[in-house]
């Protein structure tokens, strides 16, 4: 039978397979055909790995559509760069150890085992690599690609073929990296490989994430990574002495769009930041209220209305009482986060004015729930205050702490 039409039969055994309904086997049924379509899902990986270094040799995608073979995973597979990069490490570096491109045949490691192998590979001198290549690989079956990437240091070390554990470490260390890349709309993908201090360092910022801060927090864990991440880059920006100025003043994300989008809710319109990445309406409105974010506002024919934010700002003396007066808290019930935004209660596109009456200081998860989350906000007689989302449920807190009145 010839490779396309074996390959046509696989696919009709495959539509076979898809159409098997799990809820019509026993539970050990459904396991065992778990544990094969791992396998499976394996091995076809490796075939499609062989196929691509074909490819690769004869030079088929150039020839057939003037590509190479990484641009042609990536421009007309729509396969990510940073995959179709290790996939060509695989299709390049897999020849050249028999032992690992065997066990990756048939299906007992993944290509994650098999890119930490051909990595460590690479720094074992030419004596010891048969003899590392067979241990890593039987450490490899017996656990997951980040577990097996631990013990490389060890196992180089034990060898012999690296001369301690610190120089061991001080290759590691080389390897640190970190990449950003634009994705969707405007949003960023970041990756790259940590060192174990920062990865500590990461693990203990994330770890009062694990839990939500309350039944109107709908955000799942890595959501509230993300936005940990970003509290703490707000927290450099707005404190660090050493960035450049920008026309004499510290460094500001600049927020350019129309008037009538800034004003309404237009979800067709757009913010465009300095990056040209682009930023929803009600983004763009929460990130106003920040002093150190300005907005600049554009009229029909494109000219600048405005570039406001600092003359729409709360004064020091405003933010600093607006903090004595709520005790220091999160004007949101029962919250105790760190705060983070002095958010204006009625909006300034609506009107509302810079003034301690219109205060109320904010976690940067409030922040946003009062913006993109659609949360509504008012401050009672009592100086409580009252949370309305938009089912309109509410959520009243209790009044703050009585302060000490002067003498």
């Amino acid at each position: 039978m010839a490779a396309p039409d074996a390959i046509s039969a696989l696919c009709a055994a495959i539509d076979d397979v898809r159409a098997l309904s799990p809820t019509l086997a026993t539970s050990g049924q459904v396991l065992e055909a778990l544990e094969l379509l791992e396998t499976t899902d394996r091995q076809l990986r490796a075939i499609a790995i062989r196929w691509l270094r074909d490819a690769a040799e004869r030079d088929v995608t150039a020839e057939e559509c003037g590509r190479s073979p990484r641009s042609w995973l990536v421009e007309e597979q729509n396969i990510s760069p940073a995959d179709a990069a290790r996939r060509m490490r695989l299709v390049h570096g897999l020849p050249t150890h028999p032992q690992l491109e065997a066990a990756f045949d048939i299906g007992d490691l993944t290509d994650e085992h098999a890119q930490v192998i051909l990595k460590a590979l690479a720094q074992v001198p030419t004596a010891y690599v048969d003899t590392v290549e067979s241990a890593l690989i039987e450490l490899a079956k017996a656990l997951p690609p980040h577990e097996t990437a631990r013990a490389v240091d060890e196992i180089l070390v034990r060898l012999g073929v690296e001369s301690s554990a610190d120089a061991a470490a001080a290759r590691r260390y080389s390897q640190r990296i970190v990449n950003m890349a634009r994705t969707f709309g405007g949003t960023g993908s970041l990756s790259g490989t940590l060192t174990p201090e920062l990865a500590e360092k990461l693990e203990l910022i994330f770890a009062d994430c694990a839990k939500r801060i309350g039944p109107e927090d709908e955000r799942d864990a890595g959501q509230r990574r993300h936005d940990r991440l970003e509290e703490v880059l707000d927290h450099f920006l707005g404190s660090s002495d050493g960035l450049p100025n920008i026309c004499g003043e510290r460094p500001r994300v600049i927020v350019t769009m129309d008037i009538d989008s800034l004003l309404n809710d237009l979800s067709q319109r757009w913010g465009i930041l300095d990056s040209g990445r682009s930023i929803s309406p009600a983004t763009a409105r929460r990130l106003a209220c920040d002093a150190e974010i300005l907005p600049a506002v554009l009229g029909a024919p494109g000219g600048v209305l405005d570039i406001g934010g600092l003359s729409r700002s709360f004064s020091a003396a405003v933010k600093r009482a607006a903090l004595i007066r709520d005790g220091g808290r999160c004007g949101f019930p029962g919250c105790r986060r760190r705060l983070a935004e002095c958010h204006h209660i009625v909006w300034w596109s609506n009107g509302g004015k810079s003034t301690l009456e219109n205060a109320v200081w904010l976690c940067a998860f409030h922040h946003w729930l009062a913006h993109e989350g659609g949360w509504l906000v008012r401050r009672n007689p009592d100086g409580s205050y009252t949370w309305t989302n938009k089912h309109g449920k509410s959520v009243t807190g209790d009044p703050p702490p009585r302060q000490p009145q002067a003498a």
